[in-house]
């Protein structure tokens, strides 16, 4: 099987759709800094994941929808908080084009197939659903029989950049919560030895502004929640969570606070 097509709406930073052609067997992904590359990855990561659930449990002539927990999600490797696109409602389009040989389905040289599938909140819960399931040459399939593709399509590779393909999908945390804890404490603190370094962290990541922008990095708290968060708050006064942010910008946040948390 290959991925030769990829389309992904309303998940994390695109806005808009993003699509992804004429894929070969090996493919780069390449593009400026915070554009959206790992997300795209993810996004794909998604689609396999929800992919198998939606077809393990498809029934001829039903609607084939489900509708999965924030635990049942988050055992998928994703956070309901954080897929879908920041300050949006609307519904996360996932669309994938796959071609697979003769040998893996019995079928035609070549054979093509479409399938889309859709995303949207619903209270706490998220409704997933196979929009369309489609041969490219109009012939017939029985969904069922490409329940295994979908298993497991994805191999993990960690910090230590080793492949491991039993790894158990896990959200991942670049920053942990630990981490933006102590970035809050040290900016709220009262002595002046310990904030003045919250005022060297943050400019010194101003001075990444080729990458980031202009604006700054705000430490925050929510006491409802009683969880502290990382935002980058741009000069049109839009906090965005650290979260949504691309993995390169992530790890570049990481180092900075490395290098002032000796001098605390």
């Amino acid at each position: 099987m290959q991925l030769t097509r990829f389309s992904v709406k309303g998940f994390k930073n695109f806005r808009q759709e993003v699509v992804l052609e004429h894929k070969g067997t090996i493919c780069v992904i390449h593009g400026e800094n915070n554009v959206g590359k790992s997300n795209v990855l993810e996004a794909m990561q998604l689609f396999f994941q929800l992919g198998g659930e939606l077809l393990t449990s498809f029934e001829p002539g039903l609607a084939n929808s489900i509708k999965l927990t924030v635990e049942e999600l988050e055992r998928l490797g994703f956070k309901a908080s954080e897929i879908f696109s920041f300050g949006l409602e609307t519904p996360m389009t996932l669309t994938a084009r796959l071609v697979f040989e003769p040998d893996e389905t019995e079928l035609n040289t070549g054979f093509e197939l479409d399938i889309s599938i859709k995303l949207q909140k619903a209270h706490n819960q998220i409704e997933c659903q196979i929009l369309s399931f489609n041969s490219v040459d109009g012939t017939e399939v029985d969904k069922k029989t490409f329940i295994k593709f979908f298993n497991r399509p994805f191999a993990l590779i960690g910090v230590d950049r080793l492949i491991n393909e039993t790894e158990l999908e896990t959200v991942r945390h670049i920053v942990p919560q630990t981490l933006l804890l102590k970035l809050y404490d040290i900016k709220d603190s009262p002595e002046p030895s310990i904030f003045e370094k919250w005022e060297l962290f943050v400019s010194t990541l101003q001075k990444f502004n080729d990458v980031l922008g202009e604006g700054e990095f705000v430490s925050i708290f929510d006491r409802h929640a009683n969880r502290a968060n990382f935002v980058f708050q741009p000069q049109e006064k839009r906090r965005t969570p650290i979260e949504v942010l691309g993995s390169g910008i992530k790890w570049l946040s990481l180092p900075d606070y490395w290098l002032v948390r000796p001098l605390l």
